[in-house]
């Protein structure tokens, strides 16, 4: 059997602690892959409780877990295949098929663009997610009378169409 890393789970999950809210991927998941997203951030973990414990050194977060005991909840025991298929039902609902670089990058371009606003003037709303680093207008200011809008104020003719 290949092996699996999950680093991309204790990515969106460092994300959410670190800004205090949802990660913007998260609305993809079913209730499915919500547990197969914590199912894969235990075993994350896991991984680097055992590079920690290579070194001689406990990680304060997580503990050293197979995908079994993963699977051993309170009160209802999960089966490794129940656990496996989560896993990578919510991989394929956050990802598609993309491949463990291109989620690498996808995760990175969602992060900055999550932090990234609108360039137009009075214009708080965020870009998109997974907009490129070339994008610089929310939807509503993309729109191609607002194109022409920045343009006539750049060329001076004055004409402004009042945007809401």
């Amino acid at each position: 059997m290949a092996r699996k890393s999950y680093p991309w789970a204790i990515r969106i999950k460092q994300w959410e602690r670190d800004n205090g809210r949802s990660h913007p991927l998260i609305p993809r998941l079913s209730g499915r892959g919500r547990e197969g997203l914590d199912y894969a951030e235990d075993l994350a973990g896991a991984a680097l409780a055992r590079s920690y414990a290579a070194i001689g050194r406990e990680h304060p977060d997580y503990d050293n877990a197979t995908i079994q005991e993963v699977g051993d909840g309170d009160y209802v025991r999960v089966f490794a295949t129940t656990v496996r298929s989560r896993i990578g039902q919510a991989r394929f609902e956050l990802f598609g098929r993309r491949s463990d670089r291109g989620i690498r990058r996808l995760l990175a371009r969602v992060e900055h663009a999550a932090s990234r606003k609108c360039a137009a003037d009075r214009c708080a709303r965020p870009l998109p997610i997974g907009a490129t680093n070339r994008r610089m207008y929310c939807n509503w200011h993309a729109q191609p009378w607002a194109k022409a809008a920045r343009h006539r104020v750049k060329r001076g003719s004055g004409e402004v169409l009042a945007d809401t």
